[in-house]
């Protein structure tokens, strides 16, 4: 990393998520949990995933600086 120790952390792959975008899909896994045709294993599953796009997330937020709203609100 180039600059001061205090410069934004910007992971190349983490820089090129549309956020609006995955905001929404993990909205869409979120509301596949209240399906009860689901089986335990796959609730989850879509649990664990969704906890990890929540890591992403926060780490976009705390650590690249990328404005919350445009990482966790819908709307």
């Amino acid at each position: 990393m180039n600059g001061s120790k205090c410069e934004k952390v910007r992971p190349r792959f983490l820089s090129k998520i549309d956020w609006e975008l995955l905001k929404c899909q993990k909205q869409e896994l979120i509301n596949m949990t209240y399906d009860t045709g689901l089986t335990n294993v796959q609730a989850e599953a879509i649990d664990g995933i969704t906890t990890l796009l929540d890591s992403i997330q926060d780490f976009a937020v705390d650590v690249m600086g990328i404005d919350e709203e445009t990482v966790f609100k819908i709307g």
